[in-house]
Order: C-alpha cells, then structure tokens, then sequence
C-alpha cells in the first residue's frame, strides 16, 4: 500500500516534470516568435526556465526533492535515500510528465498536439526532458535518432557525479 506522503511526492514530480518542460518549450518556441536572434530566444529561453527551476525546487522540494530527473532519483535510490520502488515510480511520472510538458506548450502555442521532432542535437538535459522534447519539433525539439546518446551520456554523468560527492563527502 503506498502512502499519502508517497502519494503526494509521485504528484509533485509529476508536476514538476510537465511544468518544467512546458516552460523549456514553451519559451523556446516564444523566443523564436519574439526575435529573429537566436541570442534572444535563447536569453529568454535561460530566463525562463532558471525561474521555473527556482519556483518547482522551492515549492515541491520538500514535498518530493525536487528531482525532476531519472538519473536523479536513480542516484538517491542508490544512496538508500529513497526505495527502488519510489526511484521507479518518481521515473515513469517523470518522464510521463516531460512528455505532457512537450504536448501542452505545443497546445499553447496552437502547434501539433503530439508531433515528433526532426531536431537533431548535441545539447544536453535530464533523461525525462530528452524524452519528453522527442514530442515537440519546436527550436527545442530531439529527434529521436539522438535520444541514445543524450541518455547514456546523462547516465555517465550521473554516475561520474555520484562518484565525485561520494569521494568529497567521504561516504
């Protein structure tokens, strides 16, 4: 039986997720209807989501930890400082919640609800937004034929960050 305290955290990622990836591309699509400039849309683009991030984090951190990401959650399960079964459950509401964040600012901004994108790119993000970016072929898009490498090289990453802070925390 899970409990309402779990129940509140799987809400809170969920939320979390779709908001965050509502605001990476909603305000990547605004910055390109704004400006011709890309250096425009990708201020506006920064702005936004850094808001966005300082919003979730300092609402839904106490209630969740504000991961918002699998390699995240995969870590503190790791740690012990969630359960397996939470880290599966926060994953799929994650990425669940990145792929409703695609297809509302999609909705927002009178584009395909569901469309895939033909991005291809060699920026990163987190494991759930790669994913759920597959879903808008805004300037933020991901083709799927680069979700792959974003994946392996964020859960490189991870581990490599987890290494790191065990070293320095000594634990």
């Amino acid at each position: 039986m899970v409990n309402v305290k779990n129940q509140r955290a799987y809400l809170a990622e969920f939320i979390g997720s779709t908001l965050l990836v509502s605001a990476i591309v909603g305000s990547g699509t605004m910055g390109t209807q704004i400006s011709r400039d890309s250096g425009v849309g990708l201020t506006l683009n920064a702005i936004s989501v850094v808001a966005m991030l300082w919003i979730l984090i300092t609402t839904l951190g106490p209630i969740s930890g504000a991961h918002f990401n699998p390699v995240v959650s995969l870590v503190m399960a790791y740690r012990k400082a969630i359960s397996t079964t939470d880290a599966i459950i926060y994953i799929i509401l994650q990425i669940v919640g990145a792929i409703l964040g695609a297809t509302l600012a999609n909705l927002m901004f009178e584009k395909t609800l569901f469309e895939i994108s033909k991005v291809d790119r060699s920026a990163l993000a987190n494991p759930a937004v790669t994913i759920g970016r597959i879903f808008t072929d805004s300037v933020v898009g991901i083709a799927p034929s680069s979700v792959l490498p974003f994946l392996f090289a964020q859960v490189v990453g991870g581990a490599i960050g987890l290494g790191l802070a065990t070293v320095l925390k000594g634990k």
